[in-house]
């Protein structure tokens, strides 16, 4: 039974692979959320722990922590809260460098938006090419039975106009 739970995961893992290949652009958008939310917790929680044990640290409360956070990952950095412990200088340089891979994200999210609005998804363009072609598949199916009924007939009506010749 193991090795069955083992090939459906795999098979789930494959179609979820798939299916953040397909929609690229919404996967992106979930990453940076998910990233941004990561960040601003993981982060506003390890430097009030850093920071609180320090008499001269100015990041004292949960507020502080995430405003401190929100200013980091944004690289403005007002200065009005500040790391003032070498570990805590670590975690906003950690911090900095995220905030900075998270805009380079968005930009190329909007980038991409802009330079290519059309595009949906690459797979879903195959995907109705397929379609498409089988639709023409059956259409070409669908006459040639026409063309076979339409004989038949013709062939019927000839040899029912043959038999009435007799019969007069």
């Amino acid at each position: 039974m193991q090795i069955f739970r083992v090939i459906r995961l795999i098979r789930s893992g494959q179609q979820l692979l798939r299916h953040i290949l397909d929609y690229r652009r919404e996967a992106t958008i979930a990453t940076i959320v998910l990233l941004l939310t990561v960040l601003v917790t993981v982060g506003s929680s390890l430097i009030l722990i850093i920071e609180s044990h320090d008499p001269n640290a100015n990041i004292q409360s949960a507020d502080d922590a995430i405003w401190w956070v929100f200013v980091t990952i944004s690289t403005v950095g007002y200065g009005d809260h500040y790391p003032v412990t070498t570990l805590g200088k670590i975690l906003a340089t950690v911090i900095i460098t995220c905030g900075v891979g998270l805009f380079g994200m968005v930009a190329g999210l909007i980038s991409s938006f802009v330079s290519d609005p059309d595009r949906h998804k690459p797979s879903a363009r195959h995907h109705d090419q397929k379609h498409w072609e089988k639709i023409l598949d059956n259409q070409e199916l669908l006459l040639k039975r026409i063309d076979d009924l339409e004989q038949r007939l013709a062939e019927s009506t000839q040899y029912n106009g043959k038999d009435n010749e007799k019969e007069k």
